[in-house]
């Protein structure tokens, strides 16, 4: 073995030990990149299921208290992993809410149908 390939003995494992490494740190990129995707589409889908369950409520008992509406929604968006930030009951039974569920936040509006398509009423 000559003097050159006594100094180059082990540089594959130093160029596999670096490979390896970027690799991981890789693997861990896009682990938190699905992580915040997770968040965000389960935020939404709790949204808009505090959003439908509390708008329900709020038909079913239009000439009751509000809140009620309100406090169906947060059950709702708790059942989904998600908290609700902010819950308004409007007076027409339409409802809205923001949830949080990990770092994904969302909002959602849910009830009748004031307007048809194009602005046209009916």
């Amino acid at each position: 073995m000559n003097a050159r390939e006594e100094r180059d003995r082990g540089s594959a494992s130093v160029v596999a030990v670096a490979l390896l490494a970027v690799a991981v740190l890789v693997g861990f990129a896009v682990g938190a990149v699905a992580g915040l995707v997770t968040d965000r589409a389960n935020a939404r889908s709790a949204a808009d299921l505090a959003s439908l369950a509390g708008a329900y409520e709020a038909r079913r008992g239009l000439a009751e208290d509000a809140g009620k509406a309100c406090a169906v929604a947060r059950r709702t968006a708790s059942e989904n992993s998600a908290t609700v930030t902010a819950c308004h009951a409007y007076g027409d039974g339409s409802v809205q809410v923001s949830v949080a569920s990990g770092t994904g936040k969302a909002s959602a509006r849910a009830g009748p149908e004031t307007e048809g398509p194009g602005g046209d009423s009916g």
